[in-house]
């Protein structure tokens, strides 16, 4: 694999992490949306877009598709220098709220 699939290169730990102290990771699957000033949470995404977050989140759990994080510090200008400080993967959660419905081969995204 060339290129991952996800990324973010500026990410900032707003709290220093103590060496060695485990930490707990969670992820969501969101579509931008408006975040209005003042508002503790971005607007919700509409009915079509939630359908395609559950189709996605259930095709990620249905195939046991696990997500490998890689953090580096960016030390340089350079990427390939940049040393990797932790490495860890998300597991699709089981149980979710609600059964998702049968998915078809028609994903509307």
């Amino acid at each position: 694999m060339s290129q991952p699939h996800l990324s973010n290169s500026k990410f900032v730990l707003k709290e220093p992490i103590e060496n060695h102290a485990p930490i707990q990771m969670s992820a969501w699957l969101v579509v931008p949306t408006e975040w209005p000033e003042g508002q503790r949470f971005p607007n919700p995404p509409s009915a079509f877009e939630q359908e395609a977050i559950d189709k996605a989140a259930q095709l990620l759990a249905d195939h046991n598709i696990q997500v490998q994080i890689n953090v580096k510090s960016i030390t340089s200008e350079d990427a390939s220098q940049w040393p990797t400080v932790a490495r860890l993967r998300l597991f699709p959660n089981t149980g979710r709220e609600a059964p998702s419905p049968k998915l078809d081969d028609d994903v509307p995204f």
